[in-house]
């Protein structure tokens, strides 16, 4: 019996070895009861970046949002991932600006419509027929004016890193076609939330209404509003074709969008993330840019593929509206201030005030 006792004594003390042991080995591998290992886990644990922007998952914006997802985690190795919100599922564009600007989230697609409210240089970009050709954005984009912009907006939390474009933008109606410039006063139309366009239209003889980007389908379909006017890229992939029947072209403006970021976020990045996020923003934006380029006709034939008649206005009618826009530029002259206007005057090579 005593060598019974004595050798169930040993196998207990065996096992409770072994599970001593055991309990070791584990808590080495997860990190649980090591400082070293919890120090590790902090310091490679990502972050993360919600971007969000309004266009469909189809568009060029959203393609080139997917690149900039692409460049970032790779050249972090992982330790800053994107997260792409497309559609206006994070709210339209003042809600994303806003957004941005309070932190809630850390980047977002904005542009010169919105962030004029934050500081009025922006609303130069929003005045009708500002640009010519694409040869003339490029120089505002890739010149002094772009290295200007690309910094944080005073006063706020926003900082600019890239230039996406929306682009020019044609008119479509859904009841009355399009042919003269007297065709478009009386047309309820949607405008972007900026008082440069709402002047814009109303010096043309037009009744517009600022509506977040996401509810212009519904409006449109609803009756809310007669007319949109966007890139054809946005008409096109947006499906308002589906409740319209006119396209007019060239429209009245061209839209500058900017991918912007929380700069609490981007000072929180070490240099070296920061230059990958900016190097990445910047290359995802000329990447965009060639998109909607390549894409601008070919949206416009789709258009009319899908039933929309399409007008081309003359010259004679093209004058008659920039003749009718001028004091646009006479109203907002002074809250753009007048450096900044003598400023990307120079860079066009002619005088936007005279």
């Amino acid at each position: 019996m005593k060598s019974l006792l004595k050798l169930s004594a040993v196998l207990l003390l065996a096992v409770l070895f072994v599970m001593g042991c055991s309990s070791g080995d584990g808590n080495e591998s997860n990190g649980t009861s090591n400082d070293g290992n919890e120090q590790s886990n902090a310091d490679g644990e990502a972050k993360t970046i919600i971007l969000g922007h309004p266009n469909a998952e189809t568009h060029p914006m959203h393609q080139s949002y997917m690149q900039f997802k692409e460049l970032v985690e790779e050249k972090t190795n992982g330790q800053i991932v994107v997260e792409v919100h497309h559609g206006g599922t994070l709210g339209g564009d003042r809600e994303l600006a806003e957004s941005v600007d309070t932190g809630t989230i850390q980047m977002a697609l904005n542009g010169s419509m919105i962030l004029g409210n934050y500081d009025p240089k922006f609303r130069i970009f929003d005045l009708p027929f500002i640009f010519d050709s694409y040869e003339e954005v490029d120089k505002i984009i890739e010149g002094s004016i772009g290295k200007q912009l690309s910094d944080v907006i005073e006063g706020t939390n926003i900082r600019v890193l890239s230039f996406p474009e929306a682009g020019f933008r044609d008119i479509t109606t859904g009841k009355k076609e399009i042919k003269t410039a007297e065709d478009l006063e009386g047309i309820k139309i949607r405008a972007l939330e900026t008082p440069v366009h709402i002047a814009g239209f109303e010096a043309l003889g037009m009744s517009p209404t600022s509506i977040p980007f996401p509810e212009v389908y519904s409006s449109l379909q609803s009756g809310v509003i007669d007319a949109q006017e966007n890139s054809n890229s946005n008409t096109y992939h947006s499906k308002f074709y589906e409740v319209q029947s006119y396209l007019t072209t060239p429209g009245i403006f061209f839209l500058l969008d900017m991918t912007i970021i929380n700069e609490d976020f981007y000072q929180s990045l070490t240099e070296e993330q920061q230059q990958i996020i900016t190097e990445s923003a910047i290359e995802a934006a000329k990447f965009q840019r060639e998109l909607n380029r390549e894409e601008e006709d070919k949206m416009r034939e789709f258009i009319a593929d899908e039933g929309v008649v399409v007008n081309e206005l003359s010259d004679t009618e093209l004058g008659k509206l920039k003749e009718k826009s001028k004091p646009v530029y006479d109203q907002f002259h002074s809250e753009i201030g007048e450096d900044f206007a003598k400023a990307v005057s120079e860079e066009l090579g002619r005088d936007l005030f005279e």
